[in-house]
């Protein structure tokens, strides 16, 4: 069965985008951007290129664990009501946790799901309409420097035709290194990049083109 009757079969069996609270959102938003802002700095450029009328795949270097936030405040709170994300279930173990990655449209994915399953689910995501945000590395760079891109993003942005930003994450790694258990006090820079199309492209090629446009753009920087 090809992906595209993969997603058109799956879209009626009761999975759908994580709902949320938009107050939640807006709460979290309104406390944390001047917080960001302030404690790091944060410095965001290319917001203009988030498109108003149509949903996108946001594919991001992972540096640290607070890059869904970097990027949630980065983009603006219009565009961030309408995204989902995506996180490891073995983070959120708790009650608290889990009720938060509910009220906030965290969409929880267990190491050993199925990638049918994942498929399926993320694609009923982008087909509501809603943005979403994936970091194609898989996990968080050891060094600070790009690793090489999975492609399940790109299968997914083809497969249902949601163009693809690329967004450049840079000094979080610095802040926020594995191992670290306390964020440090340096500046964060979130770069969004312009869209990439993705009809008639294949999955390897736009993995490679994202990829490509995200090392570039950092050694430009």
């Amino acid at each position: 069965m090809s992906w595209t009757k993969l997603l058109n079969n799956e879209g009626d069996n009761g999975t759908s985008a994580p709902k949320g609270k938009i107050w939640m959102t807006r709460l979290l938003l309104f406390l944390l951007r001047p917080l960001l802002r302030w404690y790091f700095p944060l410095h965001v450029t290319g917001r203009e290129l988030i498109p108003d009328d149509r949903n996108v795949l946001f594919a991001a270097n992972h540096q640290s664990y607070l890059d869904p936030v970097f990027i949630s405040c980065a983009m603006g709170s219009g565009p961030a009501r309408n995204t989902c994300y995506l996180a490891k279930d073995k983070h959120f173990q708790s009650r608290f946790k889990r009720w938060f990655a509910a009220s906030t449209r965290v969409m929880l994915i267990a190491p050993r799901v199925r990638l049918r399953e994942m498929m399926a689910r993320l694609g009923q995501i982008l087909q509501s309409g809603s943005h979403l945000i994936i970091f194609p590395e898989g996990t968080r760079t050891p060094d600070g420097q790009i690793q090489e891109f999975k492609k399940t993003f790109a299968l997914l942005a083809e497969t249902t035709g949601t163009p693809i930003m690329p967004v450049l994450i840079q000094g979080a790694f610095e802040a926020f290194p594995t191992g670290q258990k306390k964020p440090l006090r340096k500046p964060v820079h979130v770069q969004f990049l312009p869209l990439i199309e993705t009809e008639a492209v294949d999955a390897r090629t736009l993995t490679a083109q994202v990829e490509e446009t995200l090392r570039n753009a950092m050694l430009d920087n």
